[in-house]
């Protein structure tokens, strides 16, 4: 029988496909054929794409504002002070004055708002849509605002609102934004996976405007290259006085939590991040090489994870409380809590940008917060498939999968099932286990095969395949059989599977959390032979091979 896997993602150029709310893969050939996912999450979410770029999933291609490079002195009403020439929108009078364009805009809808401001002599300016605004800007940079339209207002379409601002800006966009959107992520990946992440909420405000945060001997200068290709970054310098040079925000968390933020060395290349509840709760970093210098006894598993171009997210979790989060210069990495020493020159500084409290143990995907927390929901991706495109009493489930922690907090499945509990197959990352695959299987309620396997690290991508079929149960990861062939145990008859879920069974219970580049099911179960070149790693050179196998050249 032909092997039919139901979808697969992001191999030999064949990319995830979307459509309304629906995930598919196109058709390749005859071996396989498009099988769509539900998929939902309800709210924005941020990926990096295959150019290395940090975007917001679901931004439409319909652009909604016309002449928005103002080539043209047209289709723009323009109050006393506005004008436009030379490819721009100038302000000169320094009054409240608006520049706008009328279009259809949807109540409850979201909209991603961009523009360049080009000049600037005085003043600050915003992007609104209806009654909703953006941040107000006042230096030359590119900015781009997430703006929700919940209100009912008078006119729709942007609106640029001057306060006191003086000079010129260019390039106005508006997209809409769809919130049920799968994304398809790069973050240290050139083939791309899909990226499913549980519920987060960034508890910080002002993630990524640290004006807004109170300084301490320190300078900030916004509108910074920043990481994966982005503009919006900080230079943090210090003085020259004898003092503490940080900046800190107050934030409101408790029990298990993680800080978060990107960095980068210029001139100065430690970086500290602390909290103020006792002085065990700070970690120092070298943005030199990435390396962790001391770390308070409060603060657990401190890493830092090169995202190229210099650039690293610092992270560090505690399970105590805290009531604000520093982000401090330091001299060394072996400084202590909140340490006072002398700026040496006030030019010096580093990079910052983008930072983020989250409620658990790991930090996810950037959640930008303005003047309230915001909340990514879950993905979740479930209901692919019907009776007919399943082989209930023979088949292999694979997945090429890789965790978000290596400690599972709530087990993590990709299931074939009746969309019951009773008769289900799984792959899972299991509750409470660190580093472990399990693979099960269940028929009438009743376990037939339940198998687990300890791997290296299960935030690696890990090749696993479980084949099953009566009285022949196998599990394959990385080109090994875990454990031996399990010669006793039932399967199902005939047309009682019907659904492949990144779930338990076809409900947000159990939600795949994780990274998935490939994901099949076959209608037949396979041999040794053919489940190790299924699993076995592809390997880009001799020298790779050896070392991941422990061989010796």
């Amino acid at each position: 029988m032909a092997a039919n896997p139901s979808i697969q993602l992001g191999t030999d150029g064949n990319w995830a496909i979307k459509e309304d709310n629906l995930l598919a893969y196109k058709k390749d050939g005859t071996r396989f054929f498009n099988k769509e996912f539900d998929f939902t999450r309800g709210s924005l979410a941020t990926f990096v794409d295959k150019d290395g770029l940090i975007k917001v999933s679901g931004v439409t291609d319909t652009e909604l504002v016309v002449n928005g490079d103002f080539a043209t002195d047209s289709d723009w009403f323009k109050t006393t002070g506005w004008s436009i020439s030379n490819g721009q929108a100038i302000a000169s009078t320094g009054a409240y004055n608006t520049l706008q364009q009328v279009f259809p805009i949807v109540l409850g809808k979201t909209y991603e708002v961009k523009f360049d401001v080009t000049s600037i002599t005085s003043g600050s300016i915003s992007m609104t849509l209806g009654a909703n605004s953006g941040l107000q800007r006042n230096q030359i940079g590119s900015y781009t605002e997430i703006i929700e339209y919940n209100n009912f207002f008078a006119s729709s379409g942007p609106r640029s609102g001057s306060g006191g601002f003086v000079g010129s800006i260019d390039n106005v966009s508006v997209k809409e934004i769809q919130t049920d959107v799968p994304r398809i992520d790069f973050t240290d990946d050139a083939t791309g996976h899909l990226l499913l992440e549980p519920q987060r909420t960034n508890l910080l405000l002002q993630s990524n405007s640290f004006n807004g945060w109170t300084k301490n001997d320190i300078t900030l200068t916004s509108s910074q290259s920043g990481v994966y290709g982005s503009n919006n970054a900080w230079l943090i310098q210090q003085n020259t006085n004898s003092s503490r040079h940080n900046i800190y925000k107050s934030v409101s968390s408790s029990g298990t939590h993680t800080f978060s933020i990107y960095a980068k060395a210029k001139e100065l290349q430690y970086i500290q991040i602390a909290s103020v509840q006792t002085a065990d709760e700070y970690a120092n970093f070298d943005l030199s090489d990435g390396s962790v210098g001391n770390v308070g006894s409060r603060f657990l598993d401190a890493k830092a994870t090169s995202v190229g171009n210099g650039w690293y997210r610092l992270s560090v979790y505690t399970n105590n409380g805290s009531n604000f989060l520093y982000i401090s210069l330091i001299q060394s990495k072996t400084d202590g809590w909140l340490q006072s020493f002398s700026g040496s020159n006030s030019t010096d500084g580093l990079y910052i940008q983008h930072a983020q409290v989250e409620s658990n143990s790991y930090p996810t995907s950037i959640i930008e917060t303005t003047s309230s927390q915001v909340t990514r929901n879950a993905d979740i991706c479930n209901n692919s498939g019907s009776a007919q495109d399943f082989n209930s009493e023979e088949g292999v489930i694979y997945g090429e999968i890789a965790a978000l922690e290596s400690t599972s907090l709530g087990s993590k499945f990709i299931s074939i099932s009746d969309e019951t509990y009773n008769n289900r197959a799984s792959i899972l990352f299991s509750n409470g286990s660190t580093n472990q695959i399990r693979c099960f299987l269940r028929v009438g309620g009743v376990s037939q095969v339940d198998k687990s396997t300890n791997i290296t690290d299960v935030t690696d991508f890990n090749k696993v395949a479980f084949s099953f079929k009566e009285n022949e149960f196998k599990v394959f990861i990385n080109g090994s059989q875990s454990g031996s062939t399990d010669t006793s145990g039932s399967v199902w008859t005939s047309g009682t599977i019907t659904k492949l879920s990144l779930t338990e069974i076809n409900s947000a219970l159990g939600a795949f959390n994780g990274k998935v580049r490939n994901l099949k099911v076959f209608k037949r179960a396979m041999s040794d032979g053919e489940l190790y070149l299924l699993t076995v790693p592809q390997y880009q050179s001799y020298q790779e091979m050896a070392t991941a196998l422990n061989y010796t050249l």
